[in-house]
């Protein structure tokens, strides 16, 4: 009887709420229309709007939606869109505050109509929305496909938008056992391996004497990401990594994935650093799921749009490599002259190596007089 009335409840939610969107909606449609009329023939300024939002929340205490700002957003919906219609799009449809994202970042009727059609398609949230037109999705596609009927409208033709899901496969890495680390194996490449934001980190690797299959390792270039993040701040979240040369094999534990790579004219490098943009880390956000413990879907994660690289790109990621092994060679002598630095502060300040050599008579003199 529960998981009957479970299922009805459900069931019935969905088209509630629907209906309640498009009474809020018609009704600020409604509301922003007499606020037009009235600037009209009234000559209404800002302080009619504000007495105006100052009275219907007295008036309606329990509901929101009646600030200032919301107003004059009304206004502006009324505005632009006298029927109720972005486009051939219903405009009850939507969300209000997808309406009043698409007011307020696109300036373009027929683009507004392009994205109104994708929310309701694909159910994009506010933030995803915002992401895309900001990233100029509705552009690129159209360019993508302008270049596509330019090539005689092959599929398959190098001017098809690809996608990660086209460019690599995923194999999502196990878990292991705790009592194995630090036995000879393979390093473990977890959360803990990956910089904020993407790169590798190397000040707390471990390897492990367990289980690893074939699959799960990964050799020097080899590329990884985290599809889970255990903060809000999402900064490993989509993180991406590659397995430095010091490291002659790695394994992907139950947080990362391996990235196998199935083209060729696509070079991971390329796709390497695609991932370390902020369009990219952006994305990841726009897509995260959860409260507590954040994680991105395959699905989204394989979703995302890879350009194919022209050869000003592939020019770009060759300097990108090269400062990268610049940086990586400065990190290393660094690190010798710090342990040098340590050793000789050791032997001069702790152990007194000099002093002790003077004393039993083994230290060489500093200068020594010619002989005759």
């Amino acid at each position: 009887m529960l998981t009957s009335l479970k299922s009805r409840i459900s069931s019935a939610r969905q088209p509630a709420a629907l209906a309640v969107n498009q009474e809020l909606v018609r009704l600020y449609h409604h509301i922003g229309g007499e606020i037009l009329e009235r600037q009209t023939r009234q000559g209404w300024g800002v302080k009619a709007i504000d007495r105006l939002s100052a009275d219907l929340r007295e008036s309606f205490p329990e509901m929101k939606g009646f600030s200032g700002s919301n107003l004059k957003y009304m206004r502006y919906f009324a505005q632009l869109s006298p029927d109720g219609r972005i486009g051939q799009q219903p405009a009850d449809q939507l969300p209000w505050f997808h309406i009043v994202t698409l007011l307020t970042r696109v300036s373009d009727e027929s683009e507004r109509e392009w994205y109104a059609a994708q929310v309701i398609q694909h159910g994009w949230s506010r933030l995803t929305l915002g992401v895309h037109i900001k990233n100029k999705l509705r552009l690129r596609q159209g360019a993508a496909i302008k270049a596509n009927l330019g090539g005689c409208g092959m599929a398959g033709s190098d001017h098809d938008p690809l996608t990660l899901g086209d460019v690599v496969a995923l194999q999502r890495g196990t878990t292991y056992k705790s009592r194995l680390l630090g036995q000879p194996g393979p390093v473990l490449l977890g959360l803990a391996s990956i910089k904020r934001n993407g790169g590798f980190r190397d000040d707390s690797l471990r390897t492990y004497g367990g289980e690893s299959p074939e699959k799960l390792i990964l050799r020097p270039g080899d590329i990884y990401v985290s599809l889970k993040d255990v903060t809000q701040a999402a900064e490993l979240l989509g993180a991406v990594a590659r397995v430095p040369d010091g490291i002659s094999e790695g394994r992907v534990t139950q947080d990362t994935v391996k990235l196998t790579f199935k083209r060729k004219d696509v070079p991971s490098s390329y796709v390497y650093w695609l991932l370390r943009t902020p369009v990219y880390r952006e994305y990841c956000r726009a897509h995260s799921i959860g409260t507590t413990n954040l994680s991105l879907a395959r699905g989204d994660f394989l979703a995302f749009s890879v350009p194919k690289p022209t050869a000003r790109e592939l020019t770009l990621v060759e300097a990108l490599e090269a400062l990268d092994d610049k940086i990586e060679l400065n990190r290393r002598m660094n690190a010798t002259l710090e342990a040098m630095a340590r050793a000789l502060f050791q032997s001069w300040f702790v152990d007194f190596d000099p002093v002790r050599a003077k004393l039993d008579g083994t230290a060489e003199p500093s200068s020594r007089a010619a002989e005759p």
